[in-house]
């Protein structure tokens, strides 16, 4: 866990700079690389820990792509955006099944329930029509996997059985959809390849200060965030701002006038444990406002989310506030009161920011184009550099082909190509080193080890979340930090009081980023839907004071959140949804 000083590349020349190692940079970087240009990537946090990690996890296969929430003759008259449409779903079941078939480790199938209800503005028919034409445009390598549930068998579905208004169902679907175990190995994937190739990456290291000095020429102020006294200056012919929703605060380095990029969309979750038979299902509608929801399964537990909110403050300190907590536990149980969810069954929540293209003209929806747009700054006054806004986890392949693509229209790479591996990571299994949580048995200390080694961690949380994804869990594994700490204190070159940071610093991490959000338990009346048209937000009505971050109380209340909600999932409580329907 040693890291490079940033003086051993001082005054070097790069062909490219990518700014930003979410999962688009990331994967930028890769492809770059493998076309034969000197890459320096850098990310002023870890690799993945900003939109990358925060997002709804699943692999979605286009079907966005074909709701307008019109009636279908509004798609007769408008044939060419019908057409763009198609071509977007194509490239989105291409690239899922590269993926798939590729990657198939990181991947998790899972069972998706789409129901239709008198009121929506599709109908079954529709759905299955659209659902065909999927199918019909992505090939025969992974089709999507669905059927029409059975009226019959609504009742005794998981999660369809506990939905509002079981008299106004119209139909069911389901569905097979595939899910990132944890999006942020998929960044470390990139990163690992990028740099077999020759890449240098940086993690924990800010941009400072960009300046053009002339055709292909710019220079570059690099910090290291871990130590502020090392700040060098670097050089490359193209710069690449993948900042994400940072984007427009890497442009302000470079000290002139630059048209904004970015309009922030923020999406929150809340995580909660079911009863084991609802484990592998999930379902998918529409919340109040309009908007898409979902109640997915995440490994032993399930989520609820995201909310669709503009965002403008600083996406460092994105938050889930009592708002969106309140909201998302009145659309859930208005959504399926079955599952009769209570604020105290959060086990813990994430927010993060969805970095839109910003249009002052567009009013944002949460449906906008989901590929990226490309802003060239050359006519801004600034050549050679590009902003191009993240993208789903899905494309991110396509992403990074494609910007090499676009670079190399404009320079010429310094090396030779090389081929691009998509492959993982195979840690030996050491079957005499112990897991390092017993309910998650595949990682074990050794693998640890490993991590510390060989990928850039320079902390207990970018080891845990990031790396081996271990920090995903109930508990958000705060109960096996310390033997995880002490695993690689050799490597990290961490005495006991080095450990000790570490661990009140992954605390503090945790609560300040994951803790759910003091409240009292909302009603469907807490929050009135929100409408799609104007975007008003609404006070949910939670009161409650939050308490101070960093107060003990904090972790004493996700234990015993955890321990409430286990309670309840192994028949502590007897609930509607543990037998049958509500």
């Amino acid at each position: 866990m040693k890291r490079t000083p940033l003086s051993e590349f001082a005054g070097r020349t790069f062909d490219v700079m990518v700014v930003g190692a979410g999962v688009s940079g990331a994967s930028a970087a890769q492809h770059l690389a493998a076309a034969g240009f000197a890459v320096f990537l850098a990310d002023a946090e870890d690799y993945g820990s900003g939109a990358s990690s925060r997002s709804s996890r699943l692999m979605h296969f286009g079907l966005r792509y074909l709701d307008r929430g019109e009636p279908v003759i509004n798609y007769l008259k408008n044939p060419l955006w019908f057409i763009k449409q198609c071509r977007r779903a194509r490239n989105t079941m291409r690239h899922r099944a590269e993926v798939v078939r590729t990657t198939p480790e990181r991947l998790k199938p899972f069972t998706m329930y789409i129901p239709v209800f008198k009121d929506d503005h599709f109908r079954p028919w529709q759905m299955s029509a659209a659902l065909r034409l999927i199918n019909a445009l992505g090939g025969s390598e992974l089709p999507v996997d669905w059927s029409r549930v059975a009226a019959g068998d609504w009742s005794s579905t998981p999660l369809l059985g506990q939905l509002r208004d079981q008299d106004r169902l119209k139909g069911a679907f389901s569905l097979v959809e595939y899910q990132y175990d944890w999006p942020e190995r998929m960044v470390i994937d990139c990163v690992n390849d990028a740099r077999r190739m020759g890449a240098v990456c940086r993690n924990h290291t800010r941009v400072t200060g960009l300046a053009n000095q002339g055709p292909e020429k710019w220079s570059i102020l690099l910090c290291d965030a871990l130590n502020p006294s090392d700040q060098v200056e670097i050089n490359a012919r193209q710069v690449l701002n993948m900042a994400g929703a940072w984007i427009d605060r890497v442009l302000q380095t470079a000290n002139r006038p630059v048209s904004r990029q970015i309009a922030g969309m923020k999406g929150a979750h809340i995580v909660f444990r079911l009863p084991e038979r609802f484990r592998g299902h999930g379902v998918a509608h529409f919340a109040r406002n309009g908007y898409p929801i979902y109640c997915l399964p995440w490994r032993d537990l399930h989520f609820v989310g995201p909310t669709e909110t503009e965002f403008s403050g600083d996406p460092a300190h994105v938050r889930v506030t009592r708002e969106d907590a309140a909201y998302l536990l009145s659309e859930a149980n208005h959504f399926l009161p079955g599952l009769d969810i209570k604020a105290e069954d959060i086990l813990f929540c994430w927010a993060g920011v969805r970095p839109n293209h910003y249009d002052p003209g567009y009013k944002y929806s949460g449906k906008k184009n989901f590929l990226p747009e490309y802003r060239d700054h050359g006519t801004e006054g600034l050549p050679n550099l590009m902003s191009v806004p993240g993208v789903p986890l899905m494309l991110h392949r396509f992403v990074g082909r494609r910007i090499a693509r676009e670079v190399a229209r404009r320079i010429t790479p310094s090396g030779p190509a090389q081929t691009v591996s998509y492959g993982t990571r195979r840690f030996e299994q050491d079957t005499n080193s112990p897991p390092v949580n017993a309910s998650y048995p595949e990682i074990r200390l050794s693998h640890l080890e490993d991590m510390a080694r060989e990928e850039q961690p320079a902390c207990l949380a970018d080891l845990l979340f990031r790396r081996a994804g271990l920090g995903w869990t109930g508990d958000m594994s705060r109960a096996s930090a310390r033997r995880a700490a002490e695993a690689v204190a050799a490597i990290a070159g961490w005495d006991e009081a080095a450990i000790e940071a570490q661990l009140q610093a992954f605390d503090r991490h945790v609560l300040e980023h994951f803790l759910a959000p003091a409240q009292e338990e909302p009603t469907s009346e807490d929050r009135p839907a929100t409408s799609r048209a104007n975007g008003t937000v609404v006070d949910a009505g939670a009161t409650a004071p939050a308490r101070p971050v960093g107060d003990d109380r904090e972790g004493q209340e996700m234990g015993r959140r955890a321990q409430v909600r286990d309670e309840r999932g192994r028949g502590g409580r007897t609930r509607p949804s543990d037998h049958g329907d509500a």
